[in-house]
């Protein structure tokens, strides 16, 4: 009877050890080991192609566990403290390159039916850097960058991301006042895209569109 009773005792310990084990491993961020390298390059001054191809890797790995979110537990309680898109999309500008536009804007259309916001904010930071680029390969996005660009602009000509693009995807420290209005939208949007003012007649009717876009979007914020 006594061994049965310490045998049952030890069963017992070792549900108990293996629930709160369970739990523990349940409390993990998604991907973290993945996420600290991914966030580690895009604080990187410039992305090599060596570490885009790696950012790359981290991406498709992240998205085939279905791992949208940079977690963080703080205090025992889980926070989200970053976005894949905002990640990857630093890690984009960084590279600067036509390859990173065209990453990118595959990463968008498989994403097509997502509602996440990030997605056109971070096209829009890459469509200053290169907009030949994203003009040529993503006609079919114009509208989800006309909205990046209101959202991106509508306080300033400087979007807050310049300030410190290594800082949570979160940022609320806009100041209180609209700045890109209906009046001033084009002057803008070529002051933060100058070289779409010299190559106007060769891209035309993708600008035209995004104008028209931009001005409606102001429009119905404003109504």
């Amino acid at each position: 009877m006594a061994i049965i009773i310490e045998t049952m005792r030890n069963l017992v310990f070792s549900s108990i050890l293996l629930f709160f084990s369970v739990v523990v491993v349940g409390q993990q961020p998604c991907g973290q080991k993945l996420y600290e390298r991914l966030s580690a390059i895009s604080k990187m001054n410039q992305v090599s192609d060596k570490e885009f191809t790696e950012s790359l890797g981290i991406v498709k790995e992240l998205d085939s566990i279905h791992c949208n979110d940079y977690d963080a537990i703080i205090n025992g309680q889980k926070y989200c403290i970053n976005s894949l898109t905002f990640l990857f999309g630093v890690v984009c500008v960084k590279h600067n390159s036509t390859k990173a536009i065209i990453e990118y804007l595959k990463y968008m259309n498989l994403r097509s039916e997502s509602a996440e916001e990030e997605l056109a904010f971070s096209l829009e930071r890459l469509f200053r850097k290169r907009p030949e680029d994203v003009l040529n390969y993503g006609g079919s996005l114009l509208d989800e960058l006309a909205w990046g660009f209101v959202n991106n602009h509508y306080y300033g000509v400087i979007d807050p991301f310049e300030n410190d693009p290594n800082k949570s995807f979160t940022r609320n420290n806009n100041p209180s006042k609209q700045v890109l209005t209906q009046k001033n939208y084009k002057e803008i949007f070529y002051e933060v895209n100058p070289t779409l003012k010299i190559n106007y007649a060769k891209y035309q009717k993708q600008i035209d569109y995004l104008l028209n876009e931009i001005f409606e979007i102001l429009k119905e914020a404003n109504q």
